[in-house]
């Protein structure tokens, strides 16, 4: 994948990252840590919406980068459904997230719990997948039981299924607070709250989930099995225990007078246990595609449903790569001037924008996208 003006780069992997991972801090992460089996979590599958914290990919064979051969090119009996002057064209689809096919089934669902084949071709095919690309991702996501086929080819019309609507069922409330954050409506109270576990070597997975999700809520280790967090996170700690069955293992606790090493102001804690270089260049990379996505719509009156949706992707995707890893720590503990409260504004107003360039229904996902960016104004 080149930079951020190079094609987007095209990865189906069950490990990447995928869109509804980026609200699943909450209810969802037990059944994706779950997921995993050995009782690594299963990182969701990509953008956006949706990256967790970054793993290593092997290339396989539906990989597209500068590195890789391109060993699926675009049939040329299946030709695009968007011409080369349209605005995703244009735009040169700038996205910098690798986009795998099952993160592109999941935002495809529409409200009635079915995807239009056709449609999922040719916003794949605008996102540089192949048709072939798409049909092993389907399959793919039939044998796994997320969805069921009716029909064939671009004809065929895909029914997704509990357990895939589950994941796609969003949890706001993270992406609500730090918006409430950004305005200046959850100021700190100035307590750590801290979480340790002692989970034996013969529960090793729910060990291993239950480490990896207190992560994911925005934990940051302190030392073996302590954790630490500004934020009142105990209501999601103890069902993350309880649903792995260790709430005997853990304790919880919350204090004013944290100190790590030799340091003692909040701000320099902060700074030492969470990656915040990181995590600004996320938010950077969000805000550079929402104020270039801005301009480029800027005089456009409509759009059609394959540019709609492939813009959309493209910036929830990278909103999710910025959001997830981010654990929404106060403005008292951030660096003045802070990236994040500038991307998820820049985020907002082009989401809004864009929506409001389609009087059609869109994609539940998207739609949560909209609720979510309702708390910026």
């Amino acid at each position: 994948m080149r930079g951020i003006d190079g094609p987007v780069a095209v990865h189906e992997d069950h490990q990447a990252e995928r869109p509804g991972a980026a609200w699943w801090k909450g209810k969802h992460a037990v059944q994706r840590l779950r997921s995993a089996g050995d009782g690594h979590p299963l990182l969701a599958d990509g953008v956006v919406v949706l990256v967790h914290h970054p793993t290593a990919r092997g290339h396989d064979d539906e990989h597209h980068c500068e590195q890789c051969p391109r060993d699926h090119p675009q049939s040329a009996a299946s030709p695009r459904s968007i011409k080369h002057d349209t605005i995703v064209h244009k735009m040169n689809v700038t996205t910098v997230r690798e986009i795998p096919t099952r993160v592109l089934l999941e935002s495809m669902v529409r409200p009635d719990g079915t995807i239009d084949a056709a449609e999922l071709y040719s916003v794949g095919n605008a996102l540089d997948m192949s048709d072939q690309q798409v049909r092993l991702g389907i399959r793919r996501a039939v044998a796994d039981g997320q969805l069921v086929q009716e029909g064939r080819g671009r004809r065929a019309l895909l029914h997704a299924t509990a357990a895939m609507n589950d994941a796609l069922k969003p949890d706001v409330e993270f992406v609500g607070f730090a918006y409430d954050q950004d305005r200046g409506l959850a100021p700190w109270d100035g307590r750590w709250h801290v979480v340790a576990f002692a989970i034996p070597e013969s529960s090793r997975p729910a060990r291993d989930a239950m480490r990896a999700g207190i992560v994911r809520l925005g934990g940051a280790p302190i030392q073996g099995g302590l954790y630490v967090s500004p934020n009142a996170w105990e209501p999601h700690v103890a069902k993350l225990a309880a649903d792995l069955g260790v709430s005997q293992h853990l304790s919880m606790m919350t204090t004013t007078d944290l100190r790590i090493g030799e340091l003692t102001v909040p701000a320099g804690i902060a700074a030492r246990l969470w990656p915040l270089d990181d995590i600004a260049e996320r938010h950077h990379r969000l805000l550079h595609l929402a104020e270039k996505r801005r301009t480029q719509l800027r005089g456009r009156r409509e759009l059609s449903r394959t540019e709609y949706l492939t813009i959309a992707l493209e910036l929830a995707a990278e909103f999710t790569a910025a959001m997830e890893p981010d654990p929404l720590l106060p403005a008292e503990l951030l660096p003045k001037a802070w990236i994040g409260a500038r991307a998820r504004a820049a985020f907002a107003q082009c989401w809004i924008q864009l929506r409001a360039m389609t009087d059609e229904s869109v994609p539940q996902l998207f739609q949560s996208y909209a609720d979510a960016t309702r708390r910026s104004t």
